[in-house]
């Protein structure tokens, strides 16, 4: 078809950025689209999407279902932000004639919602291919709605690409509205209430739902299931790419932040348009970020933290205007809770600037609570809680009619085990998959990389993670710290045949995300080495071009593996250092522009002197065959009390236990590789230190 989607592949400048998970072999968009190409074949397809109707890898499904034998689509239809999905919020496209294929586009936002009866006289069905992020005010799910009446009265088959609910499947919180507020939520003929604001239903639910309970007549209704998904899983547990369905959802964290955030909309504080970080920054020129960080902080809420930050929209409220304000970064998001935050942040700016914070009825349509523009100014929050309760108890007893997915494991997952699916029979050994990887470009080594993993191509020893247990001295109180790391650095292959594999850090990162990891600091890399049981001496290899290649990686692991077989009183699965480089985080790498660089560090020698001091001079594109992957296990102990690592490194008093570095990690300078995403911006933000 032609899109003008970006592809992200590894590249530092990509738009879309791939977040993995343990998604079982065969588990694919595609095997959904064979579905659906099965059912349809000899008709004519009018096709609601734009670019995030897309494969795992990014591929638009519009491309795969045009190049299908004996399928034809004969018209697409636009929904807000447009075909291509540039267009910024409130704007769809006009009708038009699509220039790559020649194909009718008629918009479905705006004046026009759905459809006309002209318009579908062309069409044998309507295929809905359009990614939610799990708030009822998302306009796509209601958009979906208008298009399956249409196809109903028209006597259309409905069909439904069902996706997964990026922020999971299983937390159900807010109101649901009392009124019919149209494209941010819809309230069906007779009912006596909406969808909650963050809802925990894939669009394929919504659907079958919205059919049952309040359509006449009724839809042809032909749900496409996701296959291997469970209401647990968030979008970096999937295996896909994260391709932004709008301009300004740009990342899992604003969509995990959206559903209580966008009340900022319904108010003169900026949501975070026109800058970098939309739905994760909100201020106004009025606003002392220092003094609102810490307000936020005080109210001790779960999973999430405030960092005071200094903005220039350059687009959207307070256009070229510098704000001071926060932004909130979700730290534990399987606690916490997204609505209550909004309603906090935005009462919080209230209190503090009660002569300059000005909210509007838009807050009460978004969030489905009514006079909340001025209840909020004299109410609690709490008690605004308690009132949607009744009602949320009846939407979710709806709900949970036309839940179509399991609600997967929910006991916790031990701290010493890492999160993929078994390894699959007759997967490729160590061997197989240099000899399969040898000839290709970067990118696609790291693709193929990454697939295997996704898969479970590890050996089984890498499964068991080992205990590192070290202690620090904070204000003259001792902090005990136990972390689980792989024994070993990742690879590809069997426990008799692997292939420790050299990555890039936005691949190693990827990795991490997928098994519910982080990746170590300087001070963690020291203390697994010395808490290792089975120490290698490093093999340098003398430095040379050919270093970054398939070759030679494959050279220095026969060489590592031979030191490692001789040492025949440490059983496979002990705990393995000084056999290469650690790709490590550190805050210093947001002092390079777009983060764009990969910090190395240890290859300890035998007498524990480390090789490597911290380094940044490569770009982050960069692997050579000394470089390893190693992953810490999220979840940690302080104390003996259950923590993240990200929360402790992201914490000023604690962040010591586990970092030896001056420079403190904060918003600006995370403990986490990330592809930086161009949008409508370019700015840049600074953070307040306090």
């Amino acid at each position: 078809m032609g899109w003008p989607v970006r592809r992200a592949g590894l590249g530092i400048l990509a738009v879309s950025v791939m977040l993995g998970c343990a998604v079982p072999a065969g588990a694919t968009v595609r095997e959904q689209l064979d579905e659906l190409l099965g059912q349809v074949k000899g008709k004519r397809i009018g096709m609601i999407t734009n670019p995030a109707g897309c494969d795992e890898k990014g591929r638009p499904d519009a491309d795969y279902i045009l190049s299908a034998p004996g399928t034809t689509v004969t018209a697409f239809f636009s929904p807000e932000h447009g075909l291509r999905g540039v267009m910024q919020a409130g704007r769809g496209d006009k009708d038009y004639v699509d220039p790559a294929t020649s194909i009718p586009v008629y918009a479905v936002y705006g004046a026009r919602k759905a459809p006309t009866d002209e318009q579908l006289k062309n069409v044998d069905v309507l295929v809905y291919d359009l990614q939610d992020v799990g708030a009822r005010f998302y306009t796509f799910m209601w958009t979906m709605t208008y298009c399956m009446e249409a196809a109903a009265k028209n006597g259309k088959p409905f069909y439904v690409i069902d996706r997964p609910n990026p922020i999971s499947g299983t937390m159900v919180e807010g109101a649901p509205n009392l009124k019919d507020f149209g494209l941010i939520g819809r309230l069906g003929a007779g009912a006596a209430f909406g969808v909650a604001t963050r809802h925990g239903m894939t669009v394929g639910e919504l659907a079958t739902m919205w059919n049952s309970e309040w359509m006449t007549p009724k839809a042809d209704l032909r749900v496409v299931k996701v296959r291997n998904w469970n209401r647990g899983q968030w979008w970096d547990e999937t295996g896909r790419k994260f391709m932004a369905p709008s301009p300004n959802m740009r990342s899992l964290n604003a969509a995990a932040l959206y559903p209580g955030t966008c009340i900022f909309e319904g108010s003169n504080l900026s949501e975070g348009r026109g800058t970098s970080f939309p739905f994760e920054m909100m201020g106004a020129p009025f606003v002392d970020g220092a003094k609102y960080a810490e307000a936020l902080m005080d109210l001790k809420q779960p999973g999430v933290r405030f960092e005071a930050v200094e903005f220039t929209p350059v687009s959207s409220k307070h256009k070229n205007v510098k704000c001071g304000g926060v932004r909130a970064i979700v730290t534990d998001r399987d606690n916490f809770l997204p609505v209550r935050n909004g309603l906090n942040m935005l009462q919080t700016a209230y209190k503090l600037y009660p002569n300059d914070t000005r909210l509007t009825s838009t807050s009460a349509r978004l969030m489905g609570i009514p006079d909340l523009q001025t209840r909020l100014t004299t109410e609690t929050v709490a008690k605004l809680e308690s009132e949607w309760q009744p009602r949320l108890k009846k939407f979710k007893a709806v709900r949970a009619k036309y839940l179509l997915y399991p609600e997967g494991k929910t006991e916790k997952r031990a701290m010493d085990r890492l999160t993929l699916p078994p390894r699959p029979a007759g997967a490729m050994m160590g061997t197989q998959f240099k000899d399969v990887i040898t000839s290709l470009p970067r990118d696609e080594r790291e693709d193929r990389i990454y697939e295997e993993i996704v898969r479970g191509n590890i050996p089984d020893f890498l499964r068991k993670l080992k205990p590192v247990t070290t202690s620090t001295v904070i204000g003259g109180r001792k902090h005990t710290v136990e972390f689980f790391v792989t024994p070993d650095y990742m690879a590809i292959g069997s426990d008799k045949d692997y292939f420790r594999i050299p990555m890039t850090p936005i691949l190693a990162q990827q990795v991490a995300d997928l098994t519910r990891c982080a990746l170590p600091t300087r001070k963690m890399v020291d203390a697994i080495y010395t808490a290792a049981t089975c120490k290698l001496a490093p093999s340098p290899i003398p430095p040379g071009p050919q270093m970054i290649t398939v070759p030679v990686f494959w050279h220095h692991e026969e060489l590592v593996r031979a030191q490692r077989t001789a040492i025949t009183t440490q059983p496979l699965g002990a705990l393995v250092a000084g056999d290469k480089k650690d790709v490590v985080v550190s805050p210093k790498l947001a002092t390079f522009t777009n983060f764009a660089r990969v910090a190395i560090y240890g290859w300890h020698r035998l007498n524990g002197v480390r090789i490597q001091p911290l380094y940044f001079g490569h770009e982050a594109t960069y692997a050579d065959y000394s470089h390893g992957t190693r992953l810490v296990n999220r979840r940690m102990r302080l104390d003996g009390k259950e923590v993240l690592v990200n929360e402790v490194l992201l914490d000023p008093t604690l962040a010591p236990v586990l970092s030896d570095e001056e420079t403190t990690y904060c918003a600006a300078a995370p403990p986490r590789y990330k592809v930086p995403t161009t949008g409508d911006d370019g700015t840049s933000v600074s953070v307040t230190k306090r």
